[in-house]
C-alpha cells in the first residue's frame, strides 16, 4: 500500500449471527437482535437508513449495484433456507438444497473482497467494558467507505435481512419497522391499492350503488326545488 493512501476505517460494533426462520422463532430472533443492539424498531430503521438504505436508493452506480446484488442474494438465500427447513419430503429437501448450494458460492464471492481488520480500542464510558474488540472495514475514499459500510451492515445483521425490502409500489428500498410492512410509505400503499383489481371492483360497486344514486337524488331534489319556487312566484 502506498504511504500516501492511508485507509479510512469505519467501525460499527456489530456481531454476526445465523438468521433464523421467519416464523415465530424468526421474529423472536429479530427482536433479540434489536434488543442486543439497544435500539427500538423505529430507531433501528433510522440507523439502517443512514448506513444502508440511503446508499442503495442512490442513482445506479457500480458500487450501488454491488451492494444491491449482495442484498438481493442474501434475501434469496435466507428465503430458500427457510423453505428448506419447512419441507418434509426428502426429495424436495435435496432439490432445494442443490438450488441453495448454487447461490451460496456466488454470495460468498461477492462479499469476499470487503476485507476487515481486527482492532481494540478503549471504551471511555463509565459503564460497559473497558475495551472494545471489533472489526474495521478499510476504505480509501468516502464513496468506498459508504459501500463497505453498507456491506458490513448487511452481513453483520443477517437476523433482520428479511426487513430490508423493496417497496411494492415505487421499488425503493426500505427497512420494515413492522414485519407485515410491504410499502415504504402510506402514499405508496394507497397508490398501490388504488390500481389493484380489488380496489377497482369496490370502487365500481360504490359508484354504481351509492355515489351515482345519491347524485341523481340530489339532482332530482334540486329540480323539484326550482319547480316549487317557480310556482310560488
Amino acid at each position: 500500500m502506498d504511504n500516501k493512501e492511508k485507509p479510512v476505517y469505519r467501525n460499527f460494533h456489530m456481531t454476526s449471527r445465523v438468521r433464523k426462520l421467519r416464523d415465530g422463532a424468526s421474529l423472536k430472533a429479530e427482536k433479540r437482535h434489536m434488543r442486543l443492539m439497544g435500539l427500538k424498531p423505529q430507531n433501528l430503521a433510522g440507523w439502517v437508513n443512514r448506513n444502508l438504505i440511503d446508499f442503495m436508493n442512490q442513482e445506479p452506480s457500480p458500487a450501488v449495484r454491488r451492494v444491491t446484488k449482495v442484498a438481493e442474494m442474501l434475501r434469496e438465500a435466507a428465503r430458500m433456507s427457510e423453505e428448506l427447513r419447512l419441507l418434509d419430503s426428502e426429495d424436495a429437501r435435496m432439490s432445494q438444497l442443490r438450488k441453495l448450494n448454487r447461490i451460496m458460492p456466488e454470495l460468498k464471492a461477492a462479499i469476499y473482497p470487503y476485507v476487515v481488520h481486527p482492532t481494540v480500542q478503549v471504551y471511555m464510558s463509565r459503564t460497559g467494558p473497558p475495551l472494545i474488540a471489533s472489526y474495521l472495514c478499510a476504505a480509501r475514499t468516502a464513496e468506498e467507505a459508504n459501500e463497505r459500510r453498507a456491506i458490513q451492515v448487511l452481513v453483520e445483521n443477517s437476523e433482520i435481512i428479511g426487513r430490508i425490502r423493496r417497496c411494492r409500489e415505487c421499488r425503493m428500498w426500505f427497512f420494515a419497522v413492522n414485519d407485515h410492512q410491504k410499502f415504504c410509505a402510506d402514499k405508496c400503499r394507497v397508490r398501490h391499492a388504488s390500481h389493484s383489481d380489488d380496489f377497482k371492483a369496490k370502487r365500481a360497486l360504490y359508484m354504481r350503488e351509492r355515489y351515482r344514486p345519491k347524485e341523481k337524488e340530489k339532482d332530482l331534489n334540486a329540480k323539484k326545488q326550482v319547480a316549487k319556487e317557480s310556482k310560488g312566484r
